[in-house]
């Protein structure tokens, strides 16, 4: 009789770790949303499309930042519509890194910075590597901010609006 008690202990035992076991390697776990709240900074939008955004967020004694932005790129469906990408840049507001980002960008639109074609910048915002160089249209002054993978253009209006400068 102990015998089979004790073995029933083992069975139930060995089935109650093999089933923790695999769930414990789902592939689909559910995790709790973020509770984080973001405050809007600036936001281009064109119609109801958001071409950028720039929102915060205040955790105790640091700020982080979210730059939200679109891909210069666009893709097209089967069906010929415009697919729009989006990439995002968070980093922290420590040592004013907010205003001396906004200082870096509109610096490219002064008068003998723009006059240089070689100038360029270069840097890490948060995790990502950022390049920053002229981007020449027929119509008005602009740069690109590029990534490993994505890029974005900007007018000095769109960034004043974008900083809410």
């Amino acid at each position: 009789m102990t015998k089979l008690k004790t073995g029933y202990k083992r069975i139930t035992l060995f089935v109650l770790v093999v089933f923790c076991q695999l769930s414990s390697m789902a592939q689909l776990q559910e995790v709790e949303t973020s509770k984080t709240n973001w405050v809007t900074v600036g936001e281009l939008k064109w119609l109801s499309n958001t071409k950028a955004s720039l929102k915060y967020s205040a955790n105790g004694n640091d700020t982080s930042y979210l730059l939200y932005l679109q891909d210069e790129v666009k893709l097209k469906n089967n069906n010929d519509r415009t697919i729009y990408q989006y990439f995002t840049i968070r980093f922290s507001g420590k040592d004013n890194t907010l205003d001396k980002l906004y200082d870096l960008l509109i610096s490219f639109f002064e008068k003998e910075n723009w006059k240089n074609k070689q100038y360029e910048k270069t840097f890490r915002l948060g995790s990502e590597m950022v390049l920053v160089q002229r981007f020449p249209k027929v119509t008005t002054k602009a740069i690109v901010l590029a990534t490993k993978n994505n890029s974005i253009v900007f007018t000095d209006k769109e960034l004043k609006k974008l900083f809410d400068r």
